[in-house]
């Protein structure tokens, strides 16, 4: 349009920016790095009505060029033609550097930051065109391959945030997918049980360490809220025989018949103190039991800690002597 000296409601476009500092090797501010995190075409947004009355103070930069004589009145002209002869007239004369419009932007281009040019992304990153309209996006433990990072085998991908890839799938070993997790916790905990059953592996190291070991190492399979509802039932359904419901081992391992113990009270070896009877190597079992049947609840069953085909076996362990004379 013409070049004019009214100031006309402008047409305001919004869209959501972040700002980054670039650094060079010593750490040092390079720059600036601007991410529109949206569509560069932005939103347009209509003026209050209660701003109506400001609008002749606001600056204007056809209006201003032209009262300068830097563009004429039958000039056609539009907002990015008279900013770059107000900048045009701000490299001719220093003297105006210091002054009003000439010391802001989008006159003055200090930050070095354009709305028009492509976002910069920096190394080990990919620029995604399908998030945001275009947002720089972490290809840590992924390759690049064109606005996209392929995860490598044994990560997880993320769904959202800004990097596309997770952890390992197993922090503790390689597996390239749920079935391997699943396969390589099977074996783990297996040997492990096997261990403790043969006097290697401590049962109140199993107790205070197995199954928030075993809930980091599954994250891949199974969260918090799983385990929680599995072990719910596990405890209900699975421990107590009902084949044998006056087991009182079956309900709480053999520490309610302890004959070494005064009124339900012995004394812990690891601690000295009198405390309740408890049988370790029952809750231990059972922890065993339990981390075979969360893996079954996600369809990977590992018979060797807890077989579906029984799932009320006796894993608790036999004593090596008859108990009972032959009637």
């Amino acid at each position: 349009s013409a070049a004019t000296t009214t100031v006309e409601p402008p047409d305001i476009w919004l869209a959501p920016l972040s700002y980054r500092e670039l650094q060079d090797s010593s750490r040092a501010a390079v720059g600036l790095q601007m991410l529109v995190r949206g569509s560069k075409q932005g939103q347009l947004c209509q003026l209050r009505p209660q701003v109506a009355p400001l609008l002749p103070k606001m600056f204007s930069a056809c209006a201003t060029a032209l009262n300068a004589g830097l563009v004429s009145a039958n000039q056609t002209v539009n907002a990015t033609t008279c900013i770059a002869a107000l900048q045009a007239a701000a490299a001719a004369n220093a003297s105006l550097a210091a002054t009003f419009p000439f010391n802001v932007p989008p006159v003055a281009q200090g930050l070095g930051l354009s709305s028009n040019s492509d976002v910069a992304c920096g190394p080990q990153q990919a620029l995604s065109s399908s998030r945001f309209g275009g947002e720089c996006i972490d290809c840590t433990n992924a390759a690049i391959q064109g606005s996209q990072c392929i995860c490598y085998p044994g990560y997880t991908a993320n769904l959202i945030g800004p990097a596309a890839c997770g952890p390992r799938i197993n922090p503790a070993g390689n597996a390239s997918d749920a079935a391997a997790l699943a396969w390589q916790l099977c074996q783990l905990y297996g040997t492990s049980l096997d261990k403790m059953m043969q006097g290697q592996l401590s049962d109140r190291l199993v107790l205070n360490m197995y199954l928030d070991a075993f809930s980091q190492q599954a994250a891949y399979l199974l969260d918090w809220t799983s385990i929680y509802e599995a072990n719910q039932t596990f405890w209900k359904d699975y421990v107590v025989d009902w084949r044998m419901p006056k087991s009182p081992s079956r309900w709480a391992g053999v520490a309610p018949n302890c004959s070494a113990c005064t009124n339900g009270m012995f004394k812990d070896i690891y601690t000295g103190r009198q405390v309740r009877a408890r049988d370790d190597r029952f809750q231990a079992v059972n922890t065993f039991r339990l981390l075979g049947y969360l893996l079954f609840t996600v369809s990977y069953p590992c018979p060797q800690l807890w077989d579906p085909q029984d799932p009320l076996k006796d894993m608790y362990g036999r004593y090596d002597k008859t108990m009972c004379a032959q009637l």
